[in-house]
């Protein structure tokens, strides 16, 4: 069994008190997410004695040791605040944490989004079970807005509790594993309220340009196929991009709903024959094609989230000198500017690039 950290009570007794103070008519929905989150608390177990447990398989010691190197590699190599994150391990006995509901109007790529105390507003909502997810986006099918549910594999709690090491992490391979926790730690250096993109795509600049120093410093070998699936990666979100690109044009046209609605599906058919075409010419990999089935504007706005802003935050890091401090400062500074104005500025060094 886990044991909670010293501020574990007066962070929860915060973090109730500002749900009640917001006379938030979703109380039970927030009772749902602090049993959800102390029940992983609750089951946590220190990595150092997993790794000593005779009963560990080596795959399980592998991929715990390689957290740990991680964490140790995000501090000095990409001066991250680490803390005692992911230093304990939590055997879920389930796919994901939580499954998060994406939705957005039919004729619309603005994604709805819901307000928390503390966090601000953002582009998802999550549930602690697939089934009160599953139900929440067919009540909001039924408002007639485009709904999408994921799995998620891990989220940040933004420096108020110890993230654990989940279960599911260890699914996947070295590589992602280890961007993984560069992007959950990435969450904890920055963070701005109301602006899921700008936070997703920073987090997301961190882990790739994380990954680069990682490959370089351990082995060129590996960091030559890490390049190759990064333009495999960005290959896909550029299909994703000139979809979206189309769509927000057809959506702002004059055309009647009817006519939008019909040449949406024409888009989002054209959008599938794209992929397998790019797939046909080795650019891209069949593993993604059921991710093309039942797309609609929640699901595109997915991958806007993780993905819009990274080249330029990228861009950014370049023009601080590859300086990881300087960075994160520069980042911290955009963040406390308007939104038009921090959209302006990527957007500039996006154009750069």
């Amino acid at each position: 069994m886990g044991r909670y950290n010293p501020g574990l009570l007066s962070n929860l007794t915060l973090i109730i008190f500002f749900m009640l103070a917001s006379g938030c008519s979703s109380i039970n929905y927030y009772q749902h997410l602090l049993k959800g989150h102390l029940s992983l608390l609750s089951d946590r177990r220190p990595i150092e004695d997993v790794l000593k447990d005779n009963n560990t398989n080596e795959t399980t010691k592998h991929k715990l040791g390689l957290i740990l190197e991680a964490r140790a590699f995000a501090q000095s190599h990409l001066g991250l605040k680490v803390g005692d994150h992911y230093t304990q391990y939590v055997d879920l006995k389930r796919n994901f944490v939580i499954w998060n509901i994406f939705a957005a109007p039919e004729l619309s790529l603005t994604p709805k989004t819901w307000c928390y105390p503390i966090l601000g507003c953002m582009g998802y909502r999550g549930y602690y079970t697939q089934s009160q997810a599953m139900s929440e986006a067919e009540a909001l099918k039924q408002e007639g807005l485009d709904t999408y549910v994921g799995g998620v594999n891990a989220y940040s709690t933004l420096g108020w509790f110890e993230d654990p090491v989940l279960s599911n992490f260890l699914r996947y391979p070295d590589e992602r594993l280890v961007g993984l926790i560069f992007h959950e730690l990435a969450h904890q250096q920055v963070y701005i309220k109301n602006d899921t993109v700008f936070n997703e795509s920073f987090a997301t600049a961190v882990e790739l340009e994380g990954l680069r120093l990682w490959f370089q410093s351990k082995d060129e070998d590996k960091f030559e196929a890490y390049a190759k699936q990064n333009h495999v990666r960005q290959t896909f979100v550029n299909l994703i991009n000139d979809t979206r690109e189309e769509l927000s044009n057809l959506y702002s046209s004059n055309q009647s709903d009817q006519s939008k609605r019909n040449n949406k599906r024409i888009i989002l058919e054209n959008l599938k024959a794209k992929y397998l075409a790019e797939v046909e010419k080795g650019n891209l990999s069949k593993a993604s094609a059921t991710w093309f089935d039942e797309i609609n504007n929640a699901k595109l706005n997915t991958v806007a989230f993780y993905h819009d802003w990274v080249p330029a935050f990228r861009q950014a890091f370049k023009k601080q000198g590859n300086n990881w401090p300087a960075f994160y400062e520069w980042v911290a500074k955009l963040g406390k500017q308007p939104k038009s104005i921090r959209n302006k500025t990527l957007q500039n060094l996006q154009q750069a690039n």
